[in-house]
């Protein structure tokens, strides 16, 4: 689906994703984008894609929009690949997570994307993966392959190198230890409203 521009200044590879903040690629991604406005040409697209990338990155799907509409038209219709890492924000944004993995199992990410959308898949699995493990005390395995984006097998080896059990299709997370004899420390707000959104959800198909 991406096909990467021959050139840009600034290169983001596996290298540079391991080495850099996502915090300091989206900076200087900004600054790149601040510098150029109004132009249009693969080097600027592929630094909005990047700068979108980011934003999603550091779960910042507002700035993520704002980047994307501050792209003009002309320039969409003409990359085709920034549509492609836009597809992901509307996955997230609808919290669809098998489509999600879907998309990106789905495409040939070309570089420098590669590196950047399987570092995101990485991020949504571990989620998912926390999520499952603090919310249910079992779950289907089929539910667990949808919300890990991987096949029932891959997702039954999974969840078995985690510890949890897995039993006539059904899965048994291995909860989290609890801590004792010590004050009872007060939930993460935001852990709190992402499992309610989290479980309305799952628990609605």
């Amino acid at each position: 689906w991406l096909v990467a521009p021959a050139h840009m200044d600034t290169k983001v590879s596996s290298a540079s994703t391991e080495s850099q903040s996502w915090t300091n690629i989206v900076e200087t991604a900004r600054i790149k984008e601040l510098r150029n406005p109004g132009v249009i040409n693969p080097e600027i697209a592929q630094n909005s894609a990047t700068l979108i990338l980011g934003y999603m990155m550091l779960d910042d799907l507002k700035n993520a929009q704002f980047a994307w509409k501050r792209m003009s038209e002309q320039g969409k219709k003409k990359f085709s690949f920034v549509n492609e890492i836009w597809k992901l924000w509307t996955f997230l944004r609808k919290k669809d997570r098998k489509g999600f993995h879907a998309f990106v199992n789905g495409g040939k990410w070309e570089p420098p994307f590669e590196a950047m959308v399987q570092a995101l898949q990485d991020k949504e699995r571990t989620k998912a993966i926390r999520f499952i493990k603090n919310s249910y005390q079992s779950i289907s395995l089929v539910k667990v392959a949808d919300l890990i984006g991987l096949t029932g097998e891959e997702a039954k080896r999974k969840v078995e190198s985690l510890g949890w059990r897995c039993e006539k299709e059904l899965v048994y997370p291995k909860k989290p230890e609890v801590k004792t004899g010590g004050a009872n420390e007060p939930l993460d707000i935001g852990d709190l409203k992402m499992l309610s959104e989290y479980i309305l959800q799952f628990e609605s198909k």
